[in-house]
């Protein structure tokens, strides 16, 4: 398989010759051969190849990238490779690219674009991912919600606030996962609203979001939620495996505060 012929799956090439064809692909700006050796099977030949695409930051090297980017009939990996070179960048069309690829049929392009776009932050990424957090794909959605989680933003903490409303429960299972990992203290009261949902992946989603927030207020709500009479037992359950992951001396506190209440008999036992 020859770097600067045939597109297939990359295979393990000496280092040296890889080098070589790679400076010969930089040189002669080959836009699909450094795809190619950005999937190569050395680290240092990925990064070396992103680098040139990166160096290459001219309209006829953007005009490839996208292209290859928005060809479904190239081989995933080599889209995959277009959306990365095209995260390092400096162009205001990465974004609207990204906003394509998140609307592929591709899951493994559509991780790739997200992403990308949760290292880009900023409002236009935020809302590219908020497009696609409303679209109909179920994987788009999950995607965009985690990127959203990780830029973390007040912006992407809004988003998907709202977004636990929606009527989807999947919707509501990754909003919620992806607000534990924004960290956000502003999550914590849709969260605990989010422990009464009707649907079992949707509260204990919540229950590990509070958990992994970690802060004092998400500590309080899920003692708050161990303790009250009103909330269902496997609720409760959920809960208190939630705190048993966490690192703290409160989280502690309120499962030794849990073991010594006296909770009326539920079905299935008491927790």
């Amino acid at each position: 398989m020859d770097l600067t012929g045939n597109l297939g799956r990359p295979t393990i090439l000496d280092l040296g010759d890889q080098r070589k064809r790679l400076l010969i692909a930089f040189h002669n700006a080959n836009i699909p051969a450094l795809c190619y050796a950005f999937f190569g099977a050395s680290p240092r030949v990925r990064q070396a190849a992103a680098e040139a695409l990166r160096r290459m930051d001219s309209d006829a090297a953007l005009s490839a990238l996208l292209a290859t980017l928005q060809d479904q009939g190239a081989a995933t990996w080599v889209r995959q490779a277009a959306a990365e070179a095209l995260g390092r960048m400096d162009s205001d069309a990465v974004v609207p690219a990204r906003r394509v690829a998140l609307q592929d049929g591709d899951s493994a392009l559509q991780w790739t674009a997200a992403e990308v776009l949760g290292r880009i932050g900023g409002d236009a990424a935020v809302s590219a991912l908020h497009a696609a957090l409303q679209g109909a794909d179920p994987n788009a959605q999950s995607v965009a919600a985690v990127a959203l989680g990780r830029i973390g933003s007040d912006a992407a903490v809004s988003i998907l606030r709202a977004a636990l409303q929606r009527a989807s429960p999947w919707v509501r299972q990754v909003a919620a996962r992806a607000l534990g990992h924004s960290g956000s203290d502003a999550a914590v009261s849709v969260l605990c609203t989010a422990l009464q949902d009707a649907h079992p992946m949707v509260w204990k989603a919540a229950a590990e979001a509070l958990a992994r927030i970690g802060s004092d207020a998400a500590v309080s709500a899920l003692r708050a939620a161990l303790q009250d009479q009103g909330v269902d037992a496997w609720v409760r359950r959920g809960v208190a495996e939630a705190l048993g992951r966490m690192d703290s001396d409160a989280a502690v506190s309120a499962l030794r505060a849990a073991l010594q209440r006296k909770f009326p008999p539920e079905p299935g036992g008491e927790i």
